[in-house]
Parts: C-alpha cells; sequence; structure tokens
C-alpha cells in the first residue's frame, strides 16, 4: 500500500477513520406501538329517563337522565372499532385497480395496505363529552 499523502501518516487505510467508515447494516427490532386516538361522535340512545319540565323553576323543556346508560355498548353498537375501520378500508382498497395508479401513488397504497395489518384494540374507553 502507498500512501497519497493526504492524510495523516498511517491514517490513510485505518478502518475507524471518519472517511473509511462503512454505514451500518440496519437490523429489525420488535416494538410496541400504543396509539391513543380521540374523536367526538353522536351515539344515540334509547337508555335514559324524560325528566318533566319544571317551570316554576325555570326550566321548560325537558332534562334526560341518561345515568344508566352503557356509553361503550351503545357506542360499539354504532360504529366499528379502528381496526375494524382499517381491515374494511384494507378489503376496498384490495379492489382498485392499480394499473391506472402513478409509481409514487402505488407505493403509497402498497404501504398503506401494508401498515393497515396487525392493529389490535387493548381497550376503548366512551364517555359522555361535557
Amino acid at each position: 500500500m502507498r500512501e497519497s499523502g493526504y492524510y495523516p501518516m498511517g491514517a490513510e487505510f485505518d478502518p475507524s477513520a471518519p472517511w473509511n467508515e462503512r454505514e451500518q447494516t440496519p437490523i429489525t427490532v420488535e416494538c410496541e406501538v400504543v396509539t391513543t386516538l380521540t374523536k367526538h361522535v353522536d351515539v344515540e340512545t334509547k337508555n335514559y329517563y324524560r325528566e318533566s319540565p319544571e317551570p316554576w323553576n325555570g326550566m321548560y323543556g325537558y332534562n334526560y337522565d341518561t345515568s344508566d346508560v352503557d356509553w361503550d355498548e351503545e357506542y360499539t353498537e354504532q360504529y366499528l372499532s379502528i381496526p375494524e375501520l382499517l381491515d374494511n378500508m384494507r378489503r376496498l382498497l384490495q379492489k382498485v385497480d392499480v394499473t391506472a395508479l402513478t409509481r409514487a401513488e402505488r407505493r403509497s397504497y402498497e404501504r398503506v395496505l401494508k401498515e393497515s395489518q396487525g392493529w389490535e384494540e387493548e381497550s376503548t374507553d366512551v364517555s359522555k363529552a361535557r
């Protein structure tokens, strides 16, 4: 080996020198992802008590007591969970004719299909908004 003279003596072919460092090969590590999502939605219920108006107390409209409503149950009857929503969207996307997509759209399409898989719902909490 012959040194060119542009590096400090003995450093030109040193593998630990910054100009000789090689980029690390990526490794795969399993990670857990916890995502919290929030959305306000209208949830219908028939499980309420209608209290009569009290004009002497300044209340002229009906008041609805919903203290016995199981909002989780009402919500799950009326809406899809996030994993169900992702699965349904994924099934619909798989029916798209990808031949009309641009190269960038196709990459995005493939990424959405791949990343929409495997989500599990750990917990859901539904409560009446204030």
